[in-house]
């Protein structure tokens, strides 16, 4: 299934000094610190999770395998996100959260690579204020979350604050990149790209938007990534948290970045752009770009391994999935769009079942959409639990979150009603 899946619409929000953390005991949970502990087995309880979670990622792997991050909390500092798994095709989800019991990160400054059904990556960002101090806890399951492994690595920016992991790429189990960005304005997209090897036991810097003596280090920015291998990747975001109109690409693993041209279709401004990762089979590849103003997005395909591009038609959506490169989806309501061939061609699905009366109430809305394959997928979002007449109704009215499923393509949706367990795990 494809590993890009969001809604476009929204935009995500050093000094050459950084620490190769090296894999030690999921059980203990020593920041600030590099090295390697091993100690005997131990066990976790994770704890039952709410009835009705906030879904703020969902990637099944197959129609029955997935993974998923939570939100559970209405406001820090109570907001924790709860990483979850499902072998049931959704039905049931297991607390496999690399954390202890109640603990957990506050915030959401999560990135989390979930690459099958057994290898996952979890970073989650800590606080110092001290320059050059923060760190970064990355967890790894090669299991489904039975099991955790932890690196703790430093990062060097100048000034103190929380670290925010903003997104992984894994190419194979071996090869990884982790973008982590410090607290900044909104005038500047700061950013540290930090590589592995090894599946994660250690990890390096290998490039940076702090340059010595305050000069610009060779990142562009800090923006999401994608890598297709252990030389090339693509970087696509803004010097800006308002601007999100760039595409970059590397040639040797994220140390050098050079601009790739996006021609504008008619009628567009760059101003109104907002730049995906591309997905790449082979030299063939799909590039999301969403459009500001007369909302629609745009398909940009390349023949030449992303040497250049060209857009194709476009669709009435911000929500898309890259299932594959021969097999993109764009939700748009009750309308389900897919394509086969870039783009060109797009064939509307009207979604039936109970995806139209879910949608029917005031404040109704869908959150995100993820497909495994071309006949099973799932659609997040929320509901008003009362119906809302007038716009003072909106701040006072509580709401729920619903999951649906499909398994004919987007014709016929069903709800699913998740039940949420914990479990006893063990951590190295």
């Amino acid at each position: 299934m494809g590993r890009w899946s969001r809604a476009l619409a929204i935009l995500i929000l050093t000094l050459a000094v950084s620490g190769c953390g090296q894999a030690s005991p999921a059980s203990q949970h020593g920041a600030g610190s590099s090295g390697s502990a091993r100690g005997g087995t131990t066990e976790t309880v994770t704890p039952p999770l709410p009835t009705a979670p906030s879904f703020t990622r969902i990637q099944m792997t197959s129609a029955a395998d997935g993974w998923a991050r939570l939100q559970v909390g209405e406001r820090p500092p109570d907001l924790r996100w709860p990483i979850v798994r499902t072998a049931d095709g959704g039905l049931t989800w297991v607390n496999v959260s690399p954390w202890a019991a109640g603990r957990g990160p506050a915030g959401g400054f999560v990135a989390t690579d979930f690459l099958s059904a057994d290898q996952a990556w979890v970073a989650v960002g800590g606080a110092s204020a001290t320059a050059g101090r923060q760190s970064v806890m990355i967890y790894h399951t090669t299991d489904g979350g039975r099991v955790w492994s932890q690196t703790v690595t430093r990062v060097g920016f100048p000034y103190g604050g929380q670290i925010l992991p903003l997104a992984f790429s894994f190419a194979g189990t071996s090869d990884g990149w982790l973008m982590v960005q410090p607290e900044h304005g909104m005038s500047s997209e700061p950013g540290e790209l930090l590589a592995t090897t090894d599946g994660g036991h250690s990890w390096k810097q290998v490039a940076t938007t702090y340059g010595p003596d305050g000069r610009r280090g060779g990142l562009p920015f800090g923006g999401r990534i994608a890598f297709v291998n252990a030389t090339t990747g693509w970087l696509a975001g803004g010097t800006a948290s308002t601007i999100d109109n760039l595409l970059y690409a590397t040639h040797d693993g994220g140390r050098t970045w050079q601009p790739v041209a996006l021609p504008l279709p008619a009628g567009r401004t760059r101003q109104q752009m907002v730049v995906s990762p591309p997905t790449f089979s082979g030299a063939q590849g799909v590039l999301p770009v969403w459009f500001q103003g007369r909302a629609a997005t745009y398909l940009y395909v390349s023949d030449n391994g992303g040497a250049t591009w060209r857009s194709t038609r476009p669709v009435p959506s911000a929500m898309v999935d890259v299932v594959a490169v021969d097999d993109v989806v764009a939700v748009d309501g009750e309308t389900l769009y897919r394509t086969g061939d870039g783009g060109r061609t797009w064939q509307a699905v009207r979604g039936g079942g109970v995806l139209p009366a879910v949608l029917a109430p005031a404040g109704a809305s869908l959150g995100g959409v993820d497909f495994a394959g071309t006949r099973d997928g799932w659609l997040t979002g929320r509901e008003p639990q009362r119906p809302i007449t007038r716009k003072s109704q909106w701040a006072t009215t509580p709401f729920s979150n619903f999951l649906l499923r499909t398994s004919d393509g987007g014709r016929t949706w069903s709800r699913v009603e998740p039940v949420m367990t914990g479990r006893r795990q063990a951590a190295k």
